[in-house]
């Protein structure tokens, strides 16, 4: 059977150096006996990892690979296997099983069937004897092909599992493991449940030394994982080889720890040493256990105050530090005592702990039904502002020109909302609590501008609680100037009253991207930066975000100012709703705003006229606007009509191209192809038809081009001009009108010949005949 991963290493197919490196056998009974452990009470999918050897001179880049585990999954490893070590890579595998292919993060682990250690210094023998003794014997014992600087064979050793441990259990066994580790000084970094190991049957090659990774003893034991729980937790720690001890004095003048939080590890990798050795009492091991708690405790009180971590679960990691390592440990009183110092002296020093913010998780998305949909009766949750401005969790846009007075309406619907009143048509449910981030003015200039309106008692002692806002903000909403925000946040609201509404006004004083024309940079800039803040105060919140819009023409803004939003265009499809503002007199003094409304829930209101008072700095709406959308149809029909009759008195008559031709761009109608658009919706909609022209003597025209256009109230100069009734001013039907003879059906857009006894209404230009 030919190996399906012959090339799986050289991409080209080109030969590979060193290809026959192979002298040992990959071993197919050791990986089945291996498999069978590791994944016997398993489903899913197994991910696969190649690893060039150290010091040997393969150019093979790491490899990733996805396996079934089923009833071929041995053939498959050991393939694999096989592959690796003409290559020199190093066969791995995550003792785990995933759902998917592709995934191997430690958080998409899904199945473990063992708990394992990996001995890869120090006495072997002697921490092998430990945790047998401890747990009970081994389901397998590996030898990996290492030696330790001692001379010991290497080993990984596990512990087969009844069942297969999912979700919150396969924590439980990383935890297992990793209190194992720090106990009997092995590999911590198994604490990781996608941690790598090497396949046994394999072939280990560092160094182009050969050894293969054997199966040492294979048993049929199987175990509890709760028994292993138990029995791990009851493991004392191993003692260590005794060096010099430091003559550092525990305790300071005060009473308390005589060291620096600012000069504790940073990196895992300074403090790796003290984590996975025991300390005894009395400086047996060449530390004292003040000396390696200040590590530790540093260590992790450190990266709690970055934001790194929660303090919490800092402090739970030097209690099982202090339980697992020190010997005695420390009284769990004196060392809360201790910590608690530790962190008031830092904070006092050093300010404030920047929150840790956990990263977003994003929901899971799955199929619903129809009839799930259609049959749901339960309520929607309230709109923050409704009807359609900001949803809970929602998103909106304010965006205008500028001088388009955008930050002045908004700081007044923000002191409406904070009392819970509403304005042109929206509503809060309540009175909403606003942190209001804003980046363009200093405190000197909102102090005038809040002073512009006179507020009551009540007013100002709902302003007083539910809206703040920044002095200008100086800072990119960076990671450092966002976790400025939430802190800011957090410290003046607290943690149980979480704002509402979060605003960020303008995007452009905050942003840290390149280019806000970059689709790449805006999205990573919401879902990085601003979704990151509005996760770690409330997700719930709605956010207002201030941008600005090009300069451009009254005529295009009126017609679709959306367009007009600066920069990229991914902006404009994420929010949930949005709101645009600007002068309608570009060049005058008339001081009206028109605001339109862009809602993804429902149908946005028209748009509307606005006024800001001077003598109260209230805005007021003023008479609704006529709609934009029916003003240009009316003006683009009474166009059409007049041309069309006037050049009729000529004999003059237009087929659609002719006319577009003739118009586009002159005649107020747009361009050619634009105009030949609202010809074909006229027809749709009745207002024009068409007549062959034959009874004219005019050039047959082509079915693409419909015909002649026809308008009420068309004549011919040779007709009868006097046919008109004095009395009523109604057209009498006589051979001065020309009648169509054909129109436009709207559904099916077929042309339908018009019956002889066409109604002479039709030739009343006066009706509107939709």
């Amino acid at each position: 059977m030919s190996n399906p991963f012959a090339g799986f290493f050289n991409l080209n197919n080109a030969p590979v150096e060193g290809q026959d490196f192979v002298e040992i056998e990959v071993s197919r009974a050791d990986i089945e006996v291996f498999v069978e452990t590791l994944y016997g009470h398993s489903d899913g999918f197994i991910p696969l990892r190649a690893f060039p050897e150290k010091g040997t001179d393969t150019k093979v880049t790491p490899r990733l690979h996805w396996v079934p585990n089923d009833d071929k999954v041995v053939d498959a490893v050991y393939a694999f296997a096989q592959e690796c070590a003409k290559n020199r890579m190093a066969a791995y595998v995550i003792p785990g099983t995933v759902a998917e292919y592709g995934q191997a993060k430690a958080d998409q682990i899904r199945e473990t069937g063992t708990i394992l250690i990996d001995i890869d210094a120090g006495n072997v023998d002697e921490k092998l004897a430990a945790a047998t003794e401890a747990l009970g014997e081994p389901s397998l014992i590996v030898e990996s092909g290492g030696r330790t600087e001692e001379g010991y064979g290497k080993i990984h050793v596990y512990w087969k599992l009844d069942e297969s441990m999912w979700d919150e259990d396969v924590k439980t066994a990383s935890r297992v493991r990793h209190e194992l580790a720090i106990k009997l000084g092995t590999d911590t970094a198994f604490q990781s449940p996608h941690q790598p190991i090497r396949i046994a049957g394999s072939i280990h090659g560092k160094n182009g030394i050969q050894r293969r990774c054997s199966i040492r003893k294979k048993t049929d034991v199987e175990y509890r994982l709760e028994d292993l729980v138990a029995r791990s937790a009851a493991l004392k720690p191993l003692a260590v080889a005794a060096k010099p001890v430091s003559q550092t004095s525990m305790f300071n003048a005060d009473g308390g720890f005589n060291f620096n939080l600012n000069n504790a590890p940073v990196n895992a990798s300074d403090v790796q040493e003290v984590l996975t050795t025991v300390t005894h009492e009395g400086g047996v091991d060449g530390r004292t256990r003040f000396e390696a708690l200040s590590k530790t405790i540093g260590y992790w009180l450190r990266r709690a105050h970055e934001g790194k971590m929660p303090l919490d679960k800092a402090v739970e990691e030097i209690k099982l530090y202090n339980e697992a390592a020190i010997r005695p440990p420390w009284d769990d009183a004196r060392l809360n005592q201790e910590i608690n110092a530790l962190w008031s002296k830092h904070v006092k020093e050093n300010g404030e702990a920047v929150r840790y913010v956990e990263q977003m998780q994003v929901k899971n998305t799955d199929f619903i039904p129809f009839s799930t949909l259609y049959n749901d009766i339960s309520e929607d949750d309230p709109d923050l502002v409704g009807p359609g401005l900001l949803d809970v969790g929602g998103f909106m846009l304010l965006a205008g020109p500028p001088k388009s007075m955008k930050s002045m309406l908004l700081q007044w619907w923000l002191e409406r909302l904070a009392v819970g009143e509403g304005f042109f048509g929206f509503a809060p449910e309540r009175p909403l609590r606003i942190a209001y981030v804003q980046a363009e003015m200093t405190k000197k200039q909102l102090k005038k501008r809040m002073k512009m309106r006179k507020k009551s008692k009540e007013e100002l002692e709902l302003l007083g609680k539910n809206f703040l806002l920044t002095d200008r903000f100086m800072w990119p909403a960076d990671e450092e100037g966002s976790n400025k925000i939430i802190n800011m946040i957090d410290t003046h609201f607290g943690k149980d009253t979480p704002p509402d509404v979060i605003v960020f006004d303008p995007l452009a004083n905050i942003f840290d991207g390149k280019s806000e024309n970059d689709n790449v940079d805006m999205k990573n800039f919401l879902t990085k930066r601003i979704e990151y803040i509005r996760n770690a105060v409330n997700p719930d919140a709605g956010v207002i975000l201030v941008h600005h819009a090009n300069k451009v023409k009254a005529e295009d803004m009126k017609s679709d100012p959306f367009n007009a939003i600066r920069g990229a265009s991914s902006l404009r499809g994420y929010y949930s709703s949005a709101v645009f503002i600007c002068k309608l007199d570009l060049e005058g003094d008339d001081p009206t705003r028109r605001i339109w409304f862009d809602f993804r829930s429902e149908e946005p209101p028209a748009p509307k006229d606005i006024e800001l008072r001077k003598d109260n700095g209230e805005f007021v709406e003023k008479a609704p606007p006529k709609n934009s959308q029916e003003s240009r149809a009316e003006k683009d029909r009474n166009f059409l009509e007049n041309v069309i009759l006037g050049q009729s008195e000529q004999s003059m008559y237009y087929t659609p191209s002719q006319f577009a031709e003739t118009y586009g761009a002159t005649g107020g109608m747009g361009s050619a192809k634009s105009i030949k658009k609202k010809l074909l919706e006229l027809a749709k909609s009745g207002v024009i038809k068409f007549f062959d022209g034959s009874a004219l003597g005019l050039e047959p025209v082509s079915k693409r081009d419909y015909g002649y256009i026809w308008v009420p109230g068309l004549r011919h100069p040779n007709g009868d001009t006097e046919d008109v009734d004095q009395v009523t001013g109604e057209y009498k039907l006589s051979e001065a009108f020309v009648k169509p003879t054909h129109f436009l059906e709207p559904v099916s857009s077929s042309f339908i010949p018009l019956p002889p006894d066409f109604a002479q209404s039709l030739y009343d230009k006066r009706k509107d005949l939709n």
